[in-house]
Order: structure tokens, then sequence, then C-alpha cells
């Protein structure tokens, strides 16, 4: 049977959002055609106890001890390159024993892909580049330079790349002449719809809910939103936090006060059923981000998941990001794409006092879902890239 190695820094059940949609993709993937490499130590000590929750065959790649950074910081470049020579003998070794028929590599750490890469063309491997991010620009610092020489020597030989959105899309297809394959990141489930949600009137106090990781790239668009709520009179409106990052961490970023609401993080599969207890499901990026490429191309994970719960969706976010083309091409969102207190309270205030709207976004929502966020489809596709038959 044609099968497939699957290299990532996070793999199921890590919380991380590529762990979740890896783990989405992998779901209806019968447990013989692939098998998963990671330096996730919480993944090893899982598997090492437990059933997994994806019946594939895990590798653990323990991270490289670095050896010239510890006599001098300029000697750290040579680091990289021992890392990237080391894992990539170990990739063999477990490619060698795999026998699979085709590998791939997702972004999240700088030297995954070109270890992959270097190994697929070792034995011979089919090569494909997840790009869940932008490999290049995803580092704001002294890892750029490295990213741009290690993404302009795997694009040479690269089977193909697969991104998760049409604005990556774009961009990729500037750099590399290959294959390049579209495949949304897949929504939990299609079945729950926008049944059983709560009403939302402009009398009631205001839900506003946010699932996932809170970190730099949206730090400024949660204070913006958490002033615009400030500013506002009637309704009341609390912001829910279904998070990993522990309160102590967002109050120094001043996402915090009687407003915000903290929670645990929430399991993937049970995500759209909370969803359906709020009022708004919020989607913030930054407008002053040191990273605006990553944010033009970045497709969260949690998209398909409010689109598949029926939500409103507020959108905080840049004009020229995907996020903000996907929602106002398809009418399935409200788009803020100013950093403007004023604009954020009036759309705050346009979603609570207009059910028409209210009903015409749910519908849309649920509608662009089963278009473009169907794991079951998006399971179908990505082995469809990979030549991989079940």
């Amino acid at each position: 049977m044609n099968r497939v190695a699957f290299v990532s820094h996070v793999v199921p059940p890590s919380w991380s959002g590529q762990a979740v949609i890896i783990g989405r993709l992998l779901r209806y993937v019968s447990k013989n055609a692939y098998c998963l490499i990671s330096t996730d130590a919480n993944a090893s000590a899982y598997h090492n106890r437990f059933t997994s929750p994806l019946q594939g065959t895990y590798h653990y790649l323990p991270k490289e001890p670095g050896f010239a950074s510890r006599i001098s910081a300029l000697l750290a470049p040579l680091d990289a390159l021992l890392a990237l020579f080391l894992r990539c003998v170990r990739i063999v070794r477990i490619l060698k024993h795999e026998r699979p028929s085709a590998i791939v590599a997702a972004t999240g750490d700088l030297i995954d892909i070109p270890a992959a890469y270097l190994a697929s063309r070792l034995l011979h491997i089919p090569f494909y580049a997840y790009l869940f991010d932008d490999y290049v620009y995803q580092w704001p610092d002294g890892r750029r330079a490295a990213a741009r020489l290690f993404e302009s020597i795997t694009v040479r030989k690269t089977a193909g790349m697969i991104v998760p959105n049409e604005f990556m899309e774009q961009e990729i297809r500037k750099r590399y002449s290959g294959k390049v394959h579209l495949i949304h990141n897949p929504c939990e489930t299609l079945s729950v719809g926008n049944s059983g949600r709560r009403t939302t009137t402009g009398r009631d106090a205001i839900k506003i809910v946010y699932t996932g990781a809170v970190y730099h790239v949206n730090y400024a668009s949660f204070r913006l939103l958490l002033a615009a709520t400030d500013k506002m009179e009637s309704p009341d409106v609390t912001l829910h936090l279904y998070t990993a990052e522990s309160p102590q961490t967002l109050e120094r970023e001043h996402i915090s006060g009687p407003r915000v609401v903290y929670h645990d993080h929430v399991p993937s599969e049970k995500v759209i059923e909370v969803l359906k207890l709020y009022d708004i499901a919020f989607i913030p990026f930054s407008f002053d981000s040191h990273v605006p490429k990553v944010i033009k191309t970045s497709a969260p994970g949690k998209l398909g998941d409010y689109l598949a719960a029926g939500i409103p969706i507020l959108a905080i976010v840049p004009p020229d990001s995907f996020v903000s083309w996907y929602l106002r091409k398809w009418q399935c969102g409200l788009v803020v794409d100013v950093d403007e207190v004023e604009a954020i309270a009036r759309a705050i205030t346009r979603l609570a006092n207009d059910a028409d709207l209210r009903a015409d976004i749910s519908r849309r929502a649920v509608e662009r879902a089963r278009i473009d966020f169907d794991p079951d489809k998006a399971s179908r596709q990505l082995l469809s890239a990979l030549g991989i038959l079940q």
C-alpha cells in the first residue's frame, strides 16, 4: 500500500492549531497509509502511555543539542547546519524502516523542511512541503535568511507544495513553478451547523468568544476590542477566551479586566458545541505586526470551526489579509479593517441589533463551511495530491 511520512514539529494530541489540523486531515485516513515524525515531546509521552488519537505509527525525533553556540554566538549558524544534518540522518533511518511512497514536511520548525527534503533526495522519495504559514516570512529574525536559502534549494526538486488558502497560493506561485495544491484547513465537523444557538438581541448581554492561541500577531487587536467594549454603554459585552495561555501572560499584554472571562483550552472535538453558546466569534490580527506577510497569508484553523458553527464572525484584521478577503467575498462575517475603536464599537452594535444581518451571515457561513472546510473532502484532497490510494 502507498503511504506517506508526515514530518511536523507538532502533532496530535498537541493543542496547537497546526496539530489539530493535521489530526483532522488524517482522521479519515487508514492507519496503514501514514506515519508521523516529530520533535513534539508531549506527543511522544502521550503515544508511549495511551492509545493515540491517530492510529498511524509515531516516531519521536529528539531535539539536537547545540555545541558551537556554547562557545560563541557567532558560531550559531554552525549549530543549525549540524542540527540539519543530524535530523536528516534520523529521518533517513525512519524512512528506511517505514518505506513510504511520499514524504511531507510542514512549516513551524526551521530545519524540518530542509532535513526532510535532503532525506527524500537521498532515498529518491517524492517530497512535498506543507505550508501552514509562509516558511520564509514566519521568521522575524536572522533565521529568515536561512529559511530563504533553504527554500531556494528545496523548490528545485519538490514534487509539490500544499497551501491552506488562496493568498498563500498566489504568494507561492510567485516563487515556485511546480504544482501547488490548495487545501483549506478543515473544520472539526459539519454535523452541528447553527441549530440550538442562543438568540442575540440588542437588549441582551453580548458574549464574544475566541478559541486558540493568543500571541504577538493578535495582542493589539484584542486590546482594540476591549477598548471598544469599554466605550459601549449598551449592550453589556464580555469576551470569553478558550486558550492554553495563562491569565497572567495575557494580563501582561493588557488583555484582562472585568469584561474578560478566561476558560481552559477546549478540545478540538468539543469546540463547535462550545461556540454555540456564544453570540459573536472573534478573529484578530494586529495592524502593526513585525510579520505582516505572515498575517496577509494566514489561514487561522479556527475559521472553519467558526463558519461551521454558524456563529456571526467579527474580524479585526488588516484589509490586505486573506481573512478580510474571504469574509468580504462570501459575506460570511463582519470585517473591521481599520484600527479605530469607534468602528469596532459600531460593528458590535450592528451585529447585536440587526437580526436579519446575523441570520444572513450565519446561513452563508454554514454554506461556506460545507464548500471549503469539509474535513472528509480535505482528507481526500490531501491523499490525491500525494498520489496515495486507500
